[in-house]
């Protein structure tokens, strides 16, 4: 074998050392690649699930929304129904003041009839001194009038009769007047009570309207917080698709590598095979150069 078939002997073992080298590189990338697409379906496998959990906490939140529109309408029903009691209160409120300034008119009307029995009764005690100033000076000059004087006195007696039931019933009326004022002061209390009530209610009614209020901002709060996190699911969707289209583009560039390794396997196998006729070759040189006695 002379030298320049040795050199390129050489060459071509350094050349298939070369490819071996590069298809050992090969095997190692393609199996970081493997081992990459086995942890992009890993995290595609946890993005899933973490996509069913939030799918999962939206179905909750969607029921809760419910739950708290139906508490609202519960809510709503319950105020009309303290608005219409409060209505009830206030006709019935109405009908007492009515019925207290018909008692105010009544007992207006028994001041000014006891103001005139009393009238009566000083013009009545005032025709007495009268009477008795006259039947004085009818006992000073007529002191032969007994009989008629007997009469006077029994008409006296029966006018002091009449006097004295008249003051009774005076009394009667007062007592009764005495009464009217003391329901008048209950019936006054019982107002102040009522309109107490009617405030407390009043101020029950802001306070649930403020509550409702509340509510209703919250419900808004919970409506664009539910309107966010369909909007992240509906990127999160998108995300994973185009994760999916990635992942689709990998695998097709790997099986692209695979069959580039494919055709490089057989390059090589091809090149040990051309390697295996020139080391033939070179076995039968060797043996024509012994034949001819040109090599030792």
């Amino acid at each position: 074998m002379n030298s320049t078939e040795k050199e390129t002997l050489g060459d071509q073992k350094e050349t298939l050392g070369d490819q071996k080298e590069t298809l050992g590189d090969q095997k190692e990338t393609l199996g970081d690649q493997k081992e990459t697409l086995g942890d992009q379906k890993e995290t595609l496998g946890d993005q899933k699930e973490t996509l069913g959990d939030q799918k999962e906490t939206l179905g909750d939140q969607k029921e809760t929304l419910g739950d708290q529109k139906e508490t609202l309408g519960d809510q709503k029903e319950t105020l009309g129904d303290q608005k219409e009691t409060l209505g009830d209160q206030k006709e019935t409120l109405g009908d007492q003041k009515e019925t207290l300034g018909d008692q105010k008119e009544t007992l207006g009307d028994q001041k000014e009839t006891l103001g005139d029995q009393k009238e009566t009764l000083g013009d009545q005690k005032e025709t007495l001194g009268d009477q008795k100033e006259t039947l004085g000076d009818q006992k000073e000059t007529l002191g032969d009038q007994k009989e008629t004087l007997g009469d006077q006195k029994e008409t006296l007696g029966d006018q002091k009769e009449t006097l004295g039931d008249q003051k009774e019933t005076l009394g009667d009326q007062k007592e009764t007047l005495g009464d009217q004022k003391e329901t008048l002061g209950d019936q006054k209390e019982t107002l102040g009570d009522q309109k107490e009530t009617l405030g407390d209610q009043k101020e029950t009614l802001g306070d649930q309207k403020e509550t409702l209020g509340d509510q209703k901002e919250t419900l808004g709060d919970q409506k664009e917080t539910l309107g966010d996190q369909k909007e992240t699911l509906g990127d999160q969707k998108e995300t994973l698709g185009d994760q999916k289209e990635t992942l689709g583009d990998q695998k097709e560039t790997l099986g692209d590598q695979k069959e580039t390794l494919g055709d490089q396997k057989e390059t090589l196998g091809d090149q040990k095979e051309t390697l295996g006729d020139q080391k033939e070759t070179l076995g039968d040189q060797k043996e024509t150069l012994g034949d001819l006695n040109l090599i030792p």
